[in-house]
C-alpha cells in the first residue's frame, strides 16, 4: 500500500484520480468530494469510474460489483468516522507487496 502524505491542496487527491484512471480502481471519498472527484477527472480528460462514499464502503454496499481494489482520499477522516469521533493518537502501517 502506498501512502500519499502531503498539505492541503497540495494533489494527493489528483494523484489519486490518475491512480484510479490507470488502474480501474474506485476512489473512497466523503460525500461532498465526490462531485469535486468526478469533476476534476474530467477536467484532466480521465474516465474513472464513479466513487463511493465512506458508509457505503463501510457497509459493503460495493460487493458484486467486480472492484479490483480501492484508493481512499482523506483516510485520516475515514479513521476518526470509525472511531465515533474519538481521536486517534498514532496508528503504524506495514510497508511491503499484496503478499505480505
Amino acid at each position: 500500500m502506498e501512502i500519499i502524505v502531503r498539505g492541503r491542496r497540495l494533489g494527493k487527491t489528483e494523484e489519486l484520480i490518475k491512480e484510479s484512471a490507470k488502474t480501474g480502481y474506485y476512489i473512497v471519498a466523503i460525500n461532498h468530494r465526490l462531485a469535486e472527484i468526478t469533476s476534476r477527472a474530467k477536467e484532466l480528460g480521465l474516465k474513472i469510474p464513479f466513487p463511493i462514499t465512506f458508509s457505503e464502503f463501510l457497509d459493503g454496499r460495493f460487493r458484486g460489483l467486480d472492484i479490483k481494489g480501492f484508493l481512499i482520499d482523506d483516510v485520516d477522516v475515514l479513521l476518526l468516522q470509525l472511531s465515533r469521533g474519538v481521536p486517534i493518537a498514532a496508528a503504524t502501517i506495514t510497508r511491503g507487496d499484496k503478499s505480505e
